[in-house]
C-alpha cells in the first residue's frame, strides 16, 4: 500500500481512461468556420499562403460556369529527395477540406509526399477549406431567405432544446456547454447563410469543371514533359478519379494522368455492408425540404461535447472513421473541427445511386461509370483498410475487378491480430508512415522508371501483394473479407432468453425452490423473502465441482446497478460464476429485488403506468414520423416493430415499476443480511462466514456493509470481500457517473419510480450494433476495444439488465460529491469508516474503465487498513486493457484475472 500512495502522488498511477487525453487537448488554432470563404475573391494564382494554410504556397484556380474559386496548396518537393518527373495532385473525400492529408507535422501524408520529391498539390473543391466564393454577385433578391430561414429556425430549435434539457438534467446537461457553444455557432453560422444558395452543384460538376481547370492549372505551374499528373484520391477523390477514367477511356481521350491510387474508393457500393447506404438516404429530406446544402461542418462542431467527453454519445462518428487506437485523439480532435464542410444536397442526391445496384450514375440516371472502367489505360494503385465500414474491402473490390488486370494492384491493409484500417487510417493513422507512405511512393516510382513491382506474392515492407487472379480466387473462396468490427454482431443469434424476463410479475416462487427455470444457468434456482417489502431475491447456486480442492466457505458474487446474475455467466466460454464453481466453491450469485428472476406480487399503480406508457408511445410516433421523413435511411433500423412490441411487452410489466420504491441502504439492511443468512442456512460453514465479490454498485454495497459493522464493532459474516471497479468515492475522478448520476433529479421530477433501462436498451439495440453505430459508445464504456466477443456484448446488452428505481439512483448520485457515497439520511458517509474493518479486501481496477477509473478506486483503498488491503490495477500500455466489465467478462479475464482472485480466495477461505 506504501507504493502504491507514493505511485499515485507521484502521478504513476492513473485512470488512463482512452478519451482523457482528448479532454486535455487545447482547441487547434484555426476554426472551421474558416472553410467556404464568403467575399472578396483572392487573385487568381495567389502564391501567399495565408494563416489557416499549412502549406508552402496556397494557389487559386476559377472554377468555369461558377463564381467560384478552387484553392490548390502547394507542398515544394524537398530539394535533398530525388527529383520526380510528374507532379502529384490530392483529392480529398466528401465534405473534406486539405487537412484531410496534412493534420499536423507528425501526421502530415502531403508533407510525406513532397518530402520524397513530390510537388504536391491538394485540390480543394468548390465549397471546401479556402475555395473562395465572391458573393457580391449574389444580390438579396437571389438569395433564398426562405432556406436561410429553414436552417436558421433548425438550429434556433436546437438552442431551445438544450435550454429546456438543462432545466430537465440540471447538472447532468450542463456539463456539455451545449448552450453557449449552439448560441455563438448559430450565430457563426447566419452569417454564412447568404453562401448557401450557391451550393448547387454535383458530382459531374466536380468531374467536369473543377478537376479540369485544377489539373490545367497545375501542369501550367510545373510543365512536366509529357503534360501527365500522378493523382491519390481518397473515398470520393478516389470516384472522381475512377469517373474521370471511365470517361476519358469511354470517349478514347487522354486523361492526363500518369497513376491512379484510390484510397477507400469504389463506384458501386450495392452489394456491401457500407455505412453509406443508411447515411445517403438522408439527400431525400434536404431535398423536400429545399435545402441546398446540409452544414455537417457546423453540425459537428456544436456536437463536439459529445463526440469527445462522457458519455461519448457520438463517439461512433470517430469509430466510423478510424479503427481503434489507430489515431491520436488530438488528430481526431483535428479531424472533426477542422477537416469538414457544409455538402450540397444534388451532391448527396448523386452520390446515393452508388448504393444502388450497377452503381454510382451520372446525374441524366443514364451512364453507369462503373461500366466503362475497363476502358482506362491507366496503372491504378486501390488500397483498402479491414476496419473500414464506410468503404469496406469488398465494396472496394467491386471496382477493381473491373480493371484490366495488368494495370490493378490492390491491397487490404489491416491484419486478425492487428493493426486494424479504418477510413482514414491508411492517411493519417500510427503506421501510415511505415506503410502507406512507402507503397504509395513506390507505386509512383515504379511507373516513372517502367519496371514492374508488383507481382504476386512479392513482398513489400511488411505488406504482401497479390495478382488480380489470386485476390478473384480469395475473393470467391470467403478468404477475403470487409473484417468489419460489427459484422460478427449482425450475424449472431439473439439469444435465447430475453430481459422481459427480469423482474418477474404474479404468483411468487416458494422460498428456497430449488428448480432452475429456463433462463436460469446455474444448478440451482433458490428464492429468499426480502424483509419489509413483498419481494423476493433470486439466489442462482452452481455447485463447486466434486474434483476440485473441498473449500470451507461458500461464494456470494453481487452484481452492479441495473444488473443480473449474467453478469457474472454470459456464456459456457465466458462464466466467472463456473469458473469459481470449477475450482471448488459452492458459487452463488444474488439477484436484488427487481434484477433478473426475483419476483413480486404487484398490484399497479394507474397514473405511473400512463406516464411510462405514453412516454413510449410518443418514442413510437416520433419513430413512425421519421421514417416518413428518412425513407430507407430510417427503416433500416426495424424501429417502428421493435417498439410496438416492446411497448406492447412493457405495458405487462407495468405493474412492477410503483413497486421500485428503494434505495441503497434498502439493499443493506434487507436484501443482502437475508440472502447470506440463507446462503449460511444451506452451506454450513464451520465459522459461519462468507466470501463475497461484488462488481461495481456490488462492490460499493459490500464496502458500507464492512464501513457499518466496522463502526458499531459487529461480525460482518465476511471471511473476504474482492471488489471489481468499485469505491465509495468519485468525487476526485473523472468518472462517467458524474454525467449520468443526475439523470435521478429527472426521474423524481416526473414521479416515476423507476427508468426502464433495460426497455430502453432493448428499443435501442439497433444503434448499439448496426451501422451508423450512433449507441455503439454503450458498449464502449463497458469493455476495452477488443477485450469483449461481439456476441457477449450484444447478451449482456440485451439480457442483462433491468429497471433502476430512482431513490436508488439519487442516493448512488452522493458518490460523485465530495465526501462521497452518504446513507438516505445525508449524515453518514460511508468511507469515512470503512478504516475500521477487519476483514481481508482485494480491490480490482481496469485502466480504461471510465465508469470506475483506477484514481476512483483507488480513492477507497488507501484508507482501509494495510495490512488488509490488496490492490491491482489490470492493463498495460500495450496492452491488453481493461474496461468496467472486462476483469470479468474479457477475453483475458480467464487467463490474467480469474487465478488472481483464486489466489486471494484460497488465502482467506479458512476458519
Amino acid at each position: 500500500m506504501d507504493a502504491l500512495r507514493v505511485q499515485l502522488s507521484s502521478g504513476s498511477l492513473t485512470s488512463s481512461v482512452a478519451a482523457s487525453s482528448l479532454l486535455s487537448q487545447p482547441r487547434p488554432p484555426f476554426s472551421s468556420l474558416q472553410f467556404g470563404r464568403v467575399g472578396s475573391s483572392p487573385a487568381v494564382g495567389s502564391v501567399s499562403a495565408n494563416e489557416t494554410c499549412t502549406a508552402d504556397e496556397l494557389h487559386y484556380v476559377p472554377v468555369p460556369n461558377s463564381d467560384w474559386r478552387a484553392a490548390l496548396w502547394r507542398y515544394l518537393p524537398s530539394p535533398k529527395a530525388p527529383k520526380r518527373k510528374h507532379p502529384l495532385l490530392l483529392l480529398s473525400g466528401i465534405a473534406s477540406n486539405a487537412f484531410t492529408y496534412d493534420l499536423s507535422p507528425e501526421c502530415s501524408f502531403a508533407r510525406s509526399m513532397s518530402g520524397s520529391g513530390f510537388d504536391t498539390w491538394i485540390l480543394e473543391l468548390r465549397g471546401a477549406g479556402l475555395s473562395s466564393l465572391n458573393v457580391d454577385t449574389v444580390t438579396g433578391k437571389e438569395s433564398r431567405t426562405n432556406e436561410q430561414q429553414i436552417v436558421s429556425g433548425l438550429l434556433e430549435n436546437v438552442i431551445n432544446v438544450s435550454e429546456r434539457m438543462e432545466k430537465v438534467f440540471d447538472e447532468g446537461f450542463k456539463f456539455l456547454g451545449l448552450q453557449d457553444r449552439l448560441s455563438k455557432r448559430v450565430g457563426d453560422f447566419k452569417q454564412r447563410l447568404e453562401v448557401f444558395p450557391r451550393y448547387n452543384w454535383d458530382f459531374d460538376n466536380y468531374l467536369e469543371e473543377d478537376i479540369p481547370s485544377a489539373m490545367e492549372y497545375v501542369r501550367t505551374q510545373t510543365k512536366p514533359e509529357d503534360g501527365k499528373l500522378l493523382a491519390i484520391g481518397h473515398s470520393m477523390g478516389g470516384m472522381l478519379l475512377y469517373a474521370m477514367l471511365s470517361r476519358c477511356g469511354l470517349k478514347g481521350m487522354d486523361s492526363g494522368l500518369a497513376s491512379v491510387t484510390t484510397i477507400a474508393s469504389t463506384l458501386e457500393y450495392s452489394s456491401s455492408g457500407t455505412l453509406l447506404k443508411y447515411l445517403l438516404p438522408m439527400a431525400k429530406p434536404a431535398q423536400a425540404l429545399n435545402v441546398s446544402a446540409l452544414p455537417i461542418d457546423t453540425m459537428l462542431e456544436m456536437a463536439h461535447p459529445l463526440i469527445c467527453r462522457p458519455p461519448y454519445a457520438l463517439s461512433w462518428l470517430t469509430t466510423n472513421i478510424s479503427a481503434p487506437q489507430m489515431m491520436d485523439p488530438e488528430v481526431i480532435e483535428k479531424l472533426v473541427l477542422n477537416s469538414l464542410c457544409p455538402v450540397p444536397a444534388k451532391l448527396l442526391y448523386q452520390l446515393a445511386t452508388s448504393v444502388d445496384k450497377g452503381g454510382l450514375r451520372d446525374r441524366t440516371g443514364s451512364f453507369y461509370y462503373k461500366d466503362h472502367i475497363s476502358t482506362t489505360n491507366v496503372p491504378i494503385l486501390a488500397l483498402a483498410g479491414d476496419w473500414d465500414i464506410v468503404c469496406p474491402p469488398d465494396a472496394v473490390y467491386e471496382t477493381v475487378k473491373l480493371i484490366p488486370e495488368h494495370l490493378a494492384t490492390y491491397k487490404v491493409f489491416g491484419s486478425p491480430g492487428g493493426p486494424h484500417y479504418g477510413h482514414q487510417d491508411i492517411i493519417s493513422g500510427r503506421t501510415n508512415k511505415k506503410l502507406g507512405k512507402q507503397l504509395s511512393v513506390r507505386s509512383f516510382t515504379a511507373y516513372i522508371i517502367k519496371q514492374p513491382l508488383f507481382c504476386s506474392g512479392n513482398i513489400v515492407g511488411h505488406s504482401a501483394w497479390w495478382s488480380m487472379d489470386a485476390l478473384r480466387v480469395q475473393l470467391s473462396s470467403g478468404s477475403l473479407t470487409s473484417s468489419v468490427v460489427a459484422s460478427s454482431l449482425l450475424s449472431q443469434p439473439r439469444p435465447p432468453f430475453s430481459s422481459l424476463q427480469l423482474g418477474r410479475v404474479g404468483s411468487s416462487p416458494a422460498v428456497g425452490s430449488v428448480s432452475a427455470k429456463e433462463t436460469c444457468t446455474a444448478d440451482e434456482l433458490h428464492y429468499v423473502p426480502v424483509p419489509n417489502s413483498d419481494w423476493r431475491a433470486a439466489l442462482w447456486r452452481y455447485l463447486p465441482s466434486p474434483k476440485a480442492p473441498k473449500r470451507k466457505h461458500p461464494l456470494l458474487l453481487l452484481s452492479g446497478i441495473a444488473s443480473n446474475a449474467f453478469t457474472y455467466d454470459l456464456s459456457p466460454e465466458c462464466s466467472f460464476a463456473r469458473f469459481m464453481s470449477g475450482s471448488g466453491f459452492d458459487t452463488w450469485i444474488l439477484e436484488l429485488r427487481g434484477a433478473g428472476l426475483s419476483s413480486l406480487n404487484a398490484e399497479s399503480r394507474k397514473d405511473e403506468q400512463q406516464i411510462v406508457s405514453d412516454l413510449l408511445e410518443n418514442v413510437i410516433n416520433v419513430s413512425e414520423r421519421m421514417e416518413n421523413v428518412l425513407d430507407e435511411g430510417f427503416k433500416f433500423l426495424g424501429l417502428q416493430d421493435r417498439l410496438s412490441k416492446r411497448v406492447g411487452d412493457f405495458k405487462q410489466r407495468l405493474e412492477v415499476i410503483p413497486r421500485y420504491n428503494w434505495d441503497f441502504d434498502n439493499y443493506l439492511e434487507e436484501d443482502i443480511p437475508s440472502a447470506m443468512e440463507y446462503v449460511r442456512t444451506q452451506t454450513k460453514p464451520e465459522d459461519g462466514k462468507l466470501l463475497a465479490i461484488g462488481h461495481s454498485m456490488g462492490g460499493m454495497l459490500f464496502y458500507a456493509l464492512l464501513s457499518r459493522c466496522g463502526l458499531k464493532g459487529i461480525d460482518s459474516g465476511l471471511a473476504s470481500v474482492t471488489t471489481i471497479a468499485s469505491t465509495l468515492d468519485y468525487s476526485s475522478s473523472g468518472t462517467l457517473l458524474k454525467y449520468l448520476l443526475p439523470m435521478a433529479k429527472p426521474a423524481q421530477a416526473l414521479n416515476v419510480s423507476a427508468l426502464p433501462i433495460d426497455t430502453m436498451l432493448e428499443m435501442a439495440h439497433p444503434l448499439i450494433c448496426r451501422p451508423p453505430y450512433a449507441l455503439s459508445w454503450l458498449t464502449t464504456n463497458i469493455s476495452a476495444p477488443q477485450m469483449m466477443e461481439p456476441e457477449v456484448i450484444e447478451k449482456l446488452v440485451l439480457n442483462s439488465l433491468c429497471p433502476v428505481p430512482a431513490k436508488l439512483l439519487y442516493q448512488l448520485a452522493t458518490s460523485v460529491d465530495k465526501g462521497g457515497l452518504r446513507d438516505r439520511t445525508g449524515s453518514f458517509y460511508y468511507k469515512d469508516h470503512i478504516s475500521t474493518t477487519n476483514v481481508p479486501i482485494l480491490a480490482l481496477a481496469g485502466d480504461w474503465d471510465i465508469v470506475c477509473p483506477p484514481d476512483a478506486v483507488y480513492e477507497t483503498v488507501k484508507l482501509i487498513p494495510e495490512h488488509l488491503a490488496t490492490y491491482k490495477v489490470f492493463g498495460s500500455p500495450g496492452g491488453p486493457h481493461y474496461g468496467h466489465q472486462d476483469i470479468i467478462s474479457g477475453r483475458t479475464a480467464r487467463s490474467e484475472t480469474y487465478p488472481l482472485i483464486i489466489q486471494f480466495l484460497q488465502r482467506h477461505d479458512q476458519s
